[in-house]
C-alpha cells in the first residue's frame, strides 16, 4: 500500500518532463523497471507545489524612510565695533571773582533853599492813662520851606522824637511845605502857646513862637 501511495504523483511528473525519465531528478530517488514501478522516497523529504501569486495582486511598494537632512550652518552675523569717544580734557574751573565792596561817596548836593517857618497846627490829643484824670498826649505839626533831611525839633528847648525825613508835604500857592509831627504832655482841651525849633540837615535853623487856640481831647 505504501508503494502504490507515491504512484500518482510519480506519473504526473514524468509526464510534465515528457516521459523522459533524465529530465526528473533522481537524487535520493531510487527508480526500478518493473512492470509494476514503486518509487521509494525517504520519509524527511517533502515535496510541495509551487502556487504563483495571481497576476491582478499588486506588487508591495516599496517605500524610503526619508533619511535626516543635515541642520544648515549657523548665520554669521557681525557685530558693529563700539567706537570709543577720546577722553575729553576737563579744566578746573576758574576763581569766581567775589565783588569789593566799597562805600560809595556821599554826594554833596547844591546848596539847599533857605529854611523858613510857616506855622504849627493842631493835629491830635488823646488822654494819657498814666495821668488821669485829664491828662493828654496832644500831637501838633510843624510846617516850614527849604532846607533837607535829617531834621530835628525841639518844643521849648526839650528833643522829642520825631520822624527825621518829615511826616510828608504839600503845596500851597506853589510852594511846597514839609511837615513834621512832634508830641508834647498836655491836658484836655484849652490853648497850646509854645516855641519850636527846627534844624535841617545843611545846618540852617530857626526858632518859632506858635500858639494853638484849642486841643480838644478825641
Amino acid at each position: 500500500m505504501r508503494a502504490h501511495r507515491w504512484l500518482l504523483p510519480f506519473a504526473v511528473l514524468l509526464a510534465a518532463c515528457g516521459g523522459q525519465p533524465s529530465a526528473f531528478p533522481t537524487a535520493g530517488v531510487t527508480v526500478q523497471a518493473f512492470p509494476n514501478v514503486e518509487i521509494i522516497l525517504p520519509s524527511s523529504t517533502l515535496i510541495s507545489t509551487f502556487t504563483p501569486p495571481p497576476s491582478d495582486t499588486p506588487l508591495p511598494t516599496l517605500t524610503g524612510t526619508p533619511q535626516p537632512t543635515d541642520p544648515a550652518p549657523p548665520t554669521l552675523t557681525s557685530t558693529p565695533l563700539i567706537q570709543l569717544a577720546p577722553p575729553t580734557a576737563t579744566f578746573p574751573a576758574a576763581p569766581t571773582l567775589r565783588p569789593t565792596r566799597t562805600t560809595a561817596p556821599t554826594p554833596t548836593s547844591a546848596s539847599a533853599a533857605p529854611l523858613r517857618f510857616r506855622g504849627v497846627s493842631f493835629v491830635s490829643n488823646a488822654l494819657d492813662p498814666s495821668r488821669p484824670p485829664d491828662g493828654s498826649i496832644v500831637t501838633l505839626s510843624v510846617e516850614f520851606t527849604g532846607s533837607r533831611p535829617p531834621f530835628a525839633v525841639k518844643h521849648d528847648n526839650l528833643i522829642g522824637s520825631v520822624n527825621a525825613n518829615g511826616d510828608g508835604s504839600f503845596i500851597d500857592a506853589g510852594v511846597v511845605y514839609t511837615f513834621v509831627h512832634f508830641r508834647i504832655a498836655r491836658t484836655c482841651g484849652g490853648p497850646i502857646p509854645g516855641t519850636v525849633t527846627v534844624t535841617g540837615g545843611d545846618g540852617q535853623t530857626f526858632t518859632h513862637d506858635y500858639y494853638v487856640s484849642d486841643s480838644p481831647c478825641q
